[in-house]
């Protein structure tokens, strides 16, 4: 007996469109409305460049904590506007434990001269920092930022709104941080890794209506993305010259240009990411070599859902989910095949499933028995999935007479969208089973 099970797809995306720029007339407080703005002290720009002045600020204000783990200084409930200067809060050369929490924090204007910065929050060459529930916003007119670690160590930033600056949140030559649980929207970038900011974890955010959502960049090796969200926007993650990264599980929906691309990238994990309905591509691989990518969901996308240009060798694509895209349907049209590879020794494109794709799989192996041909050159893919499911039990060429037969399964990759399974045990007749 041969027992086949399908999985029957069914998608309600509650979808939000975010204007690509806020006027800077806007406090944005949605995401800060948790705050409690009555509580707000007026004040004016802080400036710290040694330990010893932030004690000194500390006492002569009469705020808590004495620089230690388990008692750090505390910096909180501040509303500060800047006022075209180059940073609201700046903290440089520090050691000590600090945490900067709940404050309003706005108009910065970019310097390189003076602290270095336009941040609303700025840190610099400083550790041992905690940013968290802060609301940085209205930057924007003279190019300022919203939170800005400048060659630092052991930084956390958690919780913030970032809105209607130039870049969200900025690291730059800085390791070791945590970038979790906060909102980066309506920027021009969202999240932003330069010049080998190394081993860092940035998470949980959402990063919609920006230019770009995530970009790592020169040299920024070793990094987690993941679980992040993105709306809108041309960019979803970007990467350039960098490698090593791990970009798993982030939510990409109605990208305008590129979902993700990866430019000039290098033995980079791409796996379990879901991308969808965008008007353009869904993986775009400009001269990047030896990167994984597995596992993702690529979901009516108006161009290739995969595109790898001439330069871009040695990668590996399997249990990739490819639905819709490049105007492909159900039934397979040579004019709109879902991938493009013009490069070379792309050899394991392997078990992909191809909405366009499913058939003929006399067997019943869950492998159709014809090779996916992809645009651009040589590649394809040598096993492409009839299937979205592997037979646990019973096992292959295992024969059952029974009236009773307990069959189990589980989903071969990432597909979140599968609605009931229908499961049949000559191929013809199907019965449905809900999830």
């Amino acid at each position: 007996m041969k027992t086949v099970v399908r999985g029957m797809f069914g998608i309600a995306l509650a979808v939000i469109t975010v204007a690509m720029f806020i006027s800077s007339s806007m406090i944005v407080a949605a995401d800060a409305g948790e705050l409690n703005v009555s509580s707000y002290t007026m004040h004016g720009t802080i400036r710290i460049n040694s330990d010893t002045e932030l004690e000194t600020l500390i006492a002569t204000n009469l705020w808590n904590g004495s620089g230690t783990a388990d008692e750090p200084y505390i910096i909180e409930n501040l509303r500060i506007d800047a006022a075209g200067e180059s940073n609201g809060i700046f903290i440089g050369n520090t050691t000590a434990f600090l945490v900067i929490r709940d404050c309003d924090v706005s108009g910065t204007v970019y310097d390189d001269i003076q602290y270095m910065s336009g941040g609303a929050i700025t840190v610099y060459n400083a550790t041992n920092i905690v940013i968290e529930n802060n609301n940085c916003h209205d930057c924007r007119s003279g190019s300022g930022d919203g939170i800005d670690v400048l060659e630092s160590n052991l930084i956390t930033i958690n919780n913030n709104t970032c809105s209607n600056v130039w870049w969200g949140i900025t690291l730059i030559g800085s390791c070791n941080v945590t970038v979790t649980n906060n909102s980066c929207n309506g920027n021009v970038m969202g999240v932003y890794l330069y010049s080998s900011s190394n081993n860092n974890t940035i998470s949980d955010n959402n990063c919609s209506g920006n230019f770009c959502g995530i970009s790592l960049e020169w040299y920024s090796d070793h990094n987690i993305v993941s679980n992040n969200d993105f709306s809108g926007g041309n960019y979803s993650i970007y990467s350039y010259f960098s490698g090593n990264n791990s970009i798993m599980k982030n939510d990409c929906i109605r990208c305008l240009d590129f979902a993700i691309y990866l430019n000039n990238t290098y033995d980079t994990k791409v796996e379990k990411n879901d991308i969808i309905d965008g008007d353009g591509y869904g993986l775009y691989l400009a001269s990047s070599d030896q990167n994984r990518i597995y596992e993702n969901t690529i979901r009516n996308m108006t161009e290739y859902g995969i595109y790898l240009d001439n330069s871009s060798d040695d990668n590996e694509f399997t249990f990739n989910y490819l639905l819709n895209n490049h105007g492909a349907s159900s039934e397979y049209n040579s004019s709109h095949v879902q991938a493009y590879d013009a490069g070379t020794n792309n050899w394991f494109f392997s078990t992909n499933y191809w909405s366009d794709w499913r058939a003929p799989d006399v067997d019943l192996d869950g492998i159709v028995d014809v090779p996916y041909v992809i645009d651009g050159g040589d590649s394809a893919d040598g096993r492409p999935l009839s299937l979205l499911v592997e037979i646990m039990r019973p096992s292959e060429q295992l024969n059952v007479f029974s009236d009773d037969v307990h069959v189990t399964w589980f989903p071969k990759i990432n597909v979140i969208a599968i609605a009931y399974y229908e499961v049949s045990i000559d191929g013809v007749n199907w019965i449905t089973v809900n999830k």
